[in-house]
């Protein structure tokens, strides 16, 4: 964290990632929390922010974006950081829809937004891509990509998005055997392996663009 502490450009730390199992029950068994117990988390930022007063410091994690067990734990935890003063700026959204993560209705990606923004924190769609293995067309994937846009967009307390990669000729999901894709191309990108834009390209313009 000191090493980093001159560097203007880095803006923002991903301090505690996927601490939860995934379905949300309780902490991942990790080095830290065998090594420190729950603590661990509320140790962390507290270092982070020791080592760094201008950072913006956040918790990630993934299968917690609509309103389930794993988003309800994060939420009580970092409910909890605040409430104890421990140094928190939000929250990000890893939003990796499809096959084995569900896809939870967006109005439930956006109610779960607003009860974080509700704590003062800000949320992150920190990670971003939807396969289209599970059957969905194209035309559904632009949907779905300019409708979780919006909703972030909608929410003063979204301030980021990240696409998790940009052509489909190289995402992280044709190497991912835990799809459903058997042996299809996922397509979870807004470019496809050729670098042209997808109609899920044009959804997330028109969300940006308030269409």
């Amino acid at each position: 964290m000191k090493h980093y502490k001159s560097d203007s450009t880095v803006v923002a730390w991903d301090v505690v990632n996927e601490a939860w199992e995934n379905d949300g029950s309780k902490l991942r068994n990790s080095p830290f929390f065998a090594k420190l117990g729950a603590g661990f988390i509320d140790e962390a930022f507290v270092t982070a922010r020791a080592a760094n007063l201008n950072v913006k410091l956040y918790y990630n994690d993934f299968r917690a974006n609509g309103m389930n067990v794993e988003s309800e734990s994060i939420y009580q935890m970092v409910k909890g950081m605040v409430q104890r003063g421990t140094p928190i700026d939000g929250v990000g959204l890893q939003l990796h829809e499809g096959t084995p993560n569900p896809f939870p209705p967006v109005a439930e990606i956006a109610q779960n937004m607003q009860r974080n923004a509700d704590l003062g924190l800000e949320v992150l769609v920190s990670e971003i891509d939807a396969h289209v293995c599970d059957g969905m067309t194209l035309e559904q994937q632009k949907t779905w990509y300019n409708d979780v846009i919006a909703a972030c967009i909608a929410q003063p307390k979204c301030t980021a998005i990240t696409f998790w990669g940009a052509s489909d000729k190289y995402s992280w999901l044709s190497s991912f055997d835990e799809t459903n894709c058997d042996g299809k191309s996922p397509r979870g990108c807004l470019w496809d392996s050729n670098w042209m834009k997808k109609p899920a390209y044009s959804g997330v313009m028109d969300a940006l663009l308030g269409k």
